[in-house]
């Protein structure tokens, strides 16, 4: 065995270990603040903790993906007042990849969010449909044809990566949405 080419399992590159830092506190503090303003806003912890469970677990699919088809640089980001986004470098970029990508926040959330609907038919339990409604609405919502949400992307995916004049077309059909 040539020791020249042999490395230990637990090697991290320094920048690689400080990146991380950086992505994670920026994470964290960006949920903090994310958390606070919420809390200004609906004056409810359940409110609170609702809407930032229903966006930690779909843009964890988003990110969990990422990580999974081997993106680089990912990380997770709150935006206060608007949701999250995850953004990550594309290694091994392919169509399937990124539609793969993009269904795996949305898919996640719409099963959530139908569980307890029909929790909530069942039992009547009102809590039920206050867990329901933001991850059907939210996941909803991001299914809209926007080009920054997941249809949108997903149709540019599918169908825009030639033309630049469809891509912006379909661009300026999105806004206006």
């Amino acid at each position: 065995m040539d020791e020249s080419t042999e490395q230990p399992l637990a090697a991290v590159k320094p920048e690689d270990n400080q990146e991380t830092k950086s992505s994670l506190l920026k994470t964290l503090f960006s949920l903090a603040l994310y958390i606070a303003i919420d809390y200004w806003i609906f004056q409810s912890w359940l409110a609170v903790l609702i809407l930032v469970s229903v966006i930690v677990i779909h843009e964890s699919g988003h990110f969990i993906a990422m990580k999974f088809f081997g993106y680089q640089s990912v990380n997770l980001t709150f935006i206060p007042l608007l949701g999250a986004y995850v953004s990550g470098k594309a290694s091994n970029f392919s169509r399937k990849n990124k539609l793969i990508v993009l269904l795996a926040g949305p898919l996640p959330g719409v099963i959530i969010g139908t569980v307890f609907f029909y929790l909530y038919q069942q039992q009547q339990e009102y809590i039920y449909f206050k867990i329901a409604m933001p991850f059907l609405l939210l996941n909803v919502f991001n299914l809209l044809p926007v080009f920054f949400f997941f249809l949108g992307q997903f149709f540019q995916t599918l169908f825009l990566n030639g033309s630049r004049i469809v891509q912006l077309a379909f661009l300026y059909i999105s806004l206006c949405v």
